[in-house]
């Protein structure tokens, strides 16, 4: 098999490995549902950070016409303490899906250089460093989320409960996102595609149509 290519297009516009067809096996229907669900459940999380960074946006246009106006606008602190815990908010929530997407920045010579058994043992050594990482801020932003309960913002007056909350769930999201990973190690189906092969099987697959 010729290493230099490794995905194929699907029926369904989604490249998988050409040596690891989606849903060959138990893992990998498995694999295939749970994108389905990632699918819906990042949609969900990307309409909800676009929503809190256009509070964060509105919160700043605000902040500013306070500073030019003082005169005529009410005090605007607790606008800036809006706009961090708002735009902060948005950017845990979106960070997952840019994981999942393999949009995030990334160093490929290695894997440039492996062959396809390659990749699957780096991917699974990868998955394993990651998931360690994420298992830790989880584990411990649990406990900074109880332990700053009673604690409160000094303008807003929210409780520290929720920003550590967003923490926990940003990480666990990202957790689970590598133990997918490494479960398509284990299946056959690493390294997975990047947004970008997705596109472009996509638009290859409508020109195939017509």
């Amino acid at each position: 098999m010729d290493d230099t290519k490794i995905f194929e297009p699907t029926s369904r516009g989604v490249r998988v490995p050409e040596h690891a067809p989606p849903g060959a096996s138990w893992l990998g229907s498995l694999i295939d549902h749970y994108a389905v669900l990632a699918t819906y459940l990042h949609r969900f999380l990307t309409v909800v950070a676009v929503g809190l960074f256009v509070v964060g946006v509105c919160a700043t246009c605000f902040a500013v016409l306070a500073r030019q106006f003082p005169a005529y606008m009410p005090s605007a602190s607790w606008a800036i303490e809006l706009t961090n815990l708002s735009i902060i908010a948005a950017v845990l929530l979106i960070v997952p899906r840019g994981l999942r997407e393999n949009t995030h920045m990334a160093v490929t010579f290695l894997p440039s250089k492996l062959g396809p058994r390659g990749l699957q043992i780096l991917t699974a050594v990868n998955s394993l460093l990651i998931g360690a990482f994420f298992l830790v801020v989880v584990w411990h932003g649990m406990d900074a989320m109880n332990l700053n309960r009673s604690q409160r913002t000094p303008v807003l007056g929210i409780s520290q409960f929720w920003p550590y909350l967003l923490v926990v769930v940003s990480a666990a999201l990202m957790l689970l996102e590598t133990v997918v990973r490494l479960l398509e190690a284990f299946a056959g189906r690493a390294p997975r595609p990047t947004y970008e092969d997705a596109v472009n099987a996509d638009v290859d697959a409508k020109e195939d149509a017509r």
